[in-house]
Formats: structure tokens, sequence, C-alpha cells
């Protein structure tokens, strides 16, 4: 399998930070992946309802130590940020959640829900800038890249990006739920965005990892980082895309169902 980027989604921060100081020291390649609304425990769901501690537990909210790492190496030629969403929740569902006593629907979505209830165009675009401001504001963060939270999105999200002055979105190689490391989905052309898809253990460009659930690994994992090399292929077809969307939502409303 050709070389592959770490991606590194930074939740749940909840050990010392030397772990997270040696992987921005380590002067290898990685995408490092954070979500606005953790830096920001006072954010209300679009109800005005609270997140911190009812949809994300306050554990989950980024310490003071990661926010000044983060700030650090804002400039780090070797981290290629992405913003994750603006909530990375949905009040909605969460309180659809609640109501059923039930473990689902996962309320960890933003822009398009299992139901179909997507948000509109001009509500992506404004909530995409909303986390955006917030990473520049408290981080003086640019990123490069969006990635929708759980993966789920539909074109108006790739028009809100590309809306929002982005030029890479990253998804997920669906394929790997269900035939993993069968099918390559290299970084290909959608909507005018560069697309980098992303897995945990399957041919994508990226290689998932999240720094609480891979903690033990990361340090290994990070060593075979390798910036993105020879995965652009123009060629994927619409089937292909089109049959990975559709993958990723099965795979979620399995995870529901379940």
């Amino acid at each position: 399998m050709r070389n592959q980027t770490l991606s590194i989604h930074f939740q749940f921060m909840n050990d010392d930070g030397r772990l997270a100081e040696e992987l921005f020291d380590s002067g290898y390649v990685f995408f490092a992946s954070i979500v606005p609304g953790l830096l920001s425990p006072e954010l209300k769901t679009e109800e005005e309802e609270e997140i911190c501690g009812r949809i994300h537990p306050t554990d989950n909210f980024y310490p003071e130590w990661a926010k000044k790492i983060f700030k650090e190496n804002k400039d780090n030629s070797n981290v290629w940020w992405v913003q994750e969403g603006y909530r990375h929740c949905c009040g909605r569902c969460f309180n659809k959640k609640e109501i059923s006593g039930k473990n689902s629907p996962d309320p960890h979505h933003e822009h398009v829900c299992l139901d179909g209830i997507a948000q509109s165009l001009e509500k992506q675009i404004e909530v995409i800038a909303r986390g955006k401001q917030i990473l520049k504001e408290e981080l003086g963060i640019v990123p490069k890249i969006y990635c929708p939270p759980n993966h789920m999105y539909n074109k108006d999200t790739l028009k809100a990006a590309r809306a929002n002055r982005f030029s890479y979105f990253f998804t997920r190689n669906g394929f790997d739920y269900f035939f993993p490391q069968l099918i390559e989905l290299p970084c290909h052309e959608e909507e005018g965005l560069t697309i980098f898809t992303e897995t945990k253990y399957g041919k994508s460009p990226a290689r998932m990892a999240y720094y609480d659930k891979d903690s033990e690994e990361l340090l290994k994992m990070i060593k075979s980082s390798q910036p993105l090399t020879a995965y652009y292929d123009n060629n994927v077809s619409k089937m292909e895309i089109g049959i990975n969307k559709f993958l990723i939502g099965l795979y979620k409303r399995l995870r529901d169902l379940k």
C-alpha cells in the first residue's frame, strides 16, 4: 500500500500534554483536525440549548494547555490544519434520542441528518464561517481543509466549503466500512474542491487516528506518516463517488439501528 498521511482527530485531550508536544515537535507531516465548538464551552445548539456537559462531555473541550500548543504551532509547516465542523453536534437529533430513551440517533453530525433533513446552503455557509472565525480568533489558525462532522454532507456542504475559501475537503473511504483494504479511493476533484479520503484501516491518502483512542500507537504511526504523493486521480468516476457517499450513509444508518 502506498504511503499515507496521518490524520489526527484531536478530541478528549485529557492527558498531561506530553503526547501532543511530541506529535507537534516530531518533524513529520500530519493533518490536525480540531472542532471549533470545543474551544467554546458557552456555545449553544441552534435551539439555544446547552452543549457543554449535555451533548459534548465537559472533558471533551480543549484544555488551556492544548490551546497553547495549537497556537504555538499555527504556522508549523508540517501541520495541515483541518476544521471539523462548527458545533459538531445536532441538537434536534440529540433531543430525539433523549425522548426515545435509546442510544440513537447519534447526534454528532451537523449538516445532514440521517432522517434526510439538512441545513440549507445559506445555513451551511454561515456555520462553517462561524467555525472558521473561532479558529482564527482563539488560535490564530486559518485551516486549509474542511471536514464535515461524522463525514456526513451533501452537495451544499461542498459549495459552502468553497464559499468559505476552502480548497480541500475531507470525506471517508466508505468502501472500507464493508470491504476493508479492498478498494482504494484516491484524491479527486468534486464541485471545485480537492477531496481527500481518510480511513482507519484501508486504502486512502489519509490514515485516521483519534487522540484519545489511539494514543498508545500515535507516536509509532506518525513515524510512517508521509506527505501526499501519487494519490491524485482525476479519473475517479461519478459512480464511484456516488457509491462511496451511499456506503457512508448506509454504515451510519446500520450503526444507529444496532
